[in-house]
């Protein structure tokens, strides 16, 4: 090799020193052999590897690019300059740094890893996807490679997908913090928050002083209810790390409990402007956190101009007209003349109350107060129904898209579609004599349910346009509702929303029960009893007590189903009137 480091005897003590961790006794050592031999690209290699231990960035930097003048064909010394540059936020660097390294030697997994891992950082993730699969193809037992695929798919909405490959990811490794933390992350975004809080105690058994378990298990905690847990494990850490951006997301949410809220904005303000940047979908919550927190300062215009930053980070892709279109197909097909000429799926006697209505028009209070029934099972918002009408031309094996499609439905069909919707509630509610789902857009699917469960009692929940319009771009709704980023097309959606509604009351015979959330919030026990006499349930005053209930729940509703009903919320938009005109302009235009 050219330019060994010196003689055997330095050569055996540098590695024994570095193995043993004794890094700046190593990298002393090579600075001798730096200063006297500057053609020598190991010495320079090996001293910057322990410059990088200790965190000397630039110097790692400065010596490692010598070592690379020397010898510009070693793959693995680009690798560790990209380290260093990573580290100190230089990104397009670092990656450049990889690139260099792959025309090299494609086969380094751990490059390919790194590189898909700086590409998610500026959300590309379809070249993001491309190296990884190459990292696995390269090594399939690399966990870290799984685990980046995990939190790939959960970057893109796919949080089934994304747990599947963080269980690959503990397979490889069950002993992986940061896997576990990611399954932590992954269940408690699909609502299984006993699991959730398993994972991240499970980190902090491994590793007692890791900042993302800690603030992981204060975010599960908080969300649960538990403040007090909440606060003991995100307090300690605030101090102690700063731009830490799990820490700023459990701060920002604990913060009111503390009458720390100013401390909290500050805290996400700083990680917002930390070197380097953020990662996207960190950047746009941390602006959420902090509109959340300065709307409840009562500094109105800072917030707007947070959620407003957070919103302009992501890609308005809604398709208005084709919103319109499928709204104005659904009312040509679903007619009182369809209903007559198709069967209905076999009656199981199963009571189920679908609670539809816009996203934040009420739907999470409405279940809450339903689920302090003894007689009711929350299901939360299943996504089986949804599941069920977009693979309904499939499964038909039709040519005819949805909803045209449904006029060739059978009995069979219907039986079977039905069945699988049902086996489902089964599995979650253990035989309850009440059923709830609460995916509010289920309007668009009243014309199925009446198809499929004929006895069912659909709840509208309706709330003022403009509240509802705020509170959607007030949510960080990701990929969730593309119509969500844009005052505007919340409007037109909005729109669209009220003119299906309409139809479904002129033609469907399920009986539809509208609960304003003003009534509701202002008239709470009146409001309360017609509800249960609409689901055929006794009066039970537990219902009125809605926000003891020992239950997770992981919308964005879920700080106001742990109160008692408050009328706040009422006419909130008036705070915000001033930005409201695009939104107005949509709720007249309708598209």
């Amino acid at each position: 090799m050219i330019g060994q480091p010196a003689g055997p005897a330095t050569r055996q003590k540098i590695r024994e020193l570095m193995q043993a961790g004794w890094h700046a006794e190593a990298a002393t050592l090579l600075e001798d052999i730096c200063r006297t031999m500057p053609g020598n690209a190991e010495a320079h290699y090996l001293l910057g590897r322990c410059y990088a231990r200790l965190k000397r960035w630039d110097a790692a930097i400065d010596v490692l690019q010598q070592s690379i003048r020397v010898r510009p064909e070693i793959a693995q010394t680009h690798m560790a300059l990209a380290g260093a540059r990573r580290a100190l936020g230089q990104r397009e660097e670092a990656m450049n740094s990889l690139e260099a390294a792959l025309e090299i030697d494609d086969g380094l997994a751990g490059a390919h890893l790194a590189l898909a891992e700086l590409l998610m950082s500026r959300d590309d993730y379809p070249a993001a996807r491309n190296h990884l699969e190459r990292a696995l193809a390269i090594n399939p037992g690399m966990s870290q490679v799984h685990l980046a695929m995990g939190r790939l798919e959960q970057a893109g909405g796919s949080e089934e997908k994304a747990l599947g490959r963080l269980e690959a990811a503990l397979e490889h490794d069950p002993q992986s913090v940061n896997a576990l933390c990611a399954m932590g992350s992954c269940l408690w975004n699909l609502s299984r928050s006993a699991e959730a809080k398993e994972h991240y105690q499970r980190a902090l058994d491994i590793a007692p002083d890791s900042v993302d378990a800690q603030a992981g298990l204060a975010m599960v905690c908080e969300f649960s209810g538990e403040h007090d847990e909440a606060i003991s494990l995100i307090d300690p850490l605030i101090g102690k790390y700063r731009g830490h951006i799990a820490i700023a997301h459990a701060f920002g949410r604990t913060c009111r409990f503390t009458n720390r809220c100013e401390e909290a904005i500050e805290y996400i303000e700083e990680t917002l402007k930390q070197p380097g940047g953020l990662p996207g979908n960190s950047r746009r919550s941390l602006h959420f956190v902090a509109g959340k927190v300065l709307d409840a300062m009562g500094r109105y215009d800072e917030a707007f101009a947070h959620y407003k930053a957070g919103n302009d980070l992501v890609t308005h892709l809604y398709e208005a007209a084709g919103n319109a279109q499928f709204i104005t197909d659904q009312i040509s097909t679903f007619t009182p003349g369809l209903f007559m000429q198709l069967p209905r799926a076999r009656d199981t006697g199963r009571r189920l109350v679908f609670i539809v209505g816009m996203p934040r028009s009420g739907t999470s209070l409405t279940e809450q107060i339903l689920a302090a029934h003894p007689a009711v099972y929350a299901a939360g918002e299943l996504k089986t129904l949804n599941t069920i009408v977009r693979r309904m031309p499939w499964e038909i094996e039709t040519r005819e898209s949805y909803p045209a499609c449904v006029r060739n439905l059978g009995q069979d069909d219907l039986n079977r579609m039905a069945g699988a919707y049902l086996d489902e509630v089964e599995k979650l509610s253990g035989g309850a004599e009440v059923v709830t789902d609460k995916m509010p857009h289920n309007f668009y699917n009243l014309g199925m349910i009446q198809l499929l469960f004929p006895r069912a009692r659909i709840i509208h929940c309706v709330r003022d346009p403009l509240d509802t319009g705020l509170s959607i771009y007030f949510q960080n709704f990701l990929d969730e509702h593309d119509y969500a980023k844009d005052l505007f097309n919340i409007g037109l959606h909005y729109h669209q929303y009220q003119r299906l509604m309409a139809h479904w009351k002129q033609v469907l015979s399920l009986p539809i029960l509208d609960v304003h959330y003003e009534d509701l919030v202002s008239g709470q026990e009146r409001m309360t009893r017609r509800m249960l006499a609409f689901c055929d349930l006794e009066w039970d005053d537990r219902c009125l007590q809605f926000h003891d209930l020992d239950r997770a729940v992981v919308t964005a509703s879920y700080d106001q189903v742990r109160q008692p009903l408050y009328t706040g919320s009422k006419e909130r938009w008036r705070h915000y009137a001033r930005y409201l005109d695009e939104l107005r302009e949509g709720l007249r235009r309708g598209y």
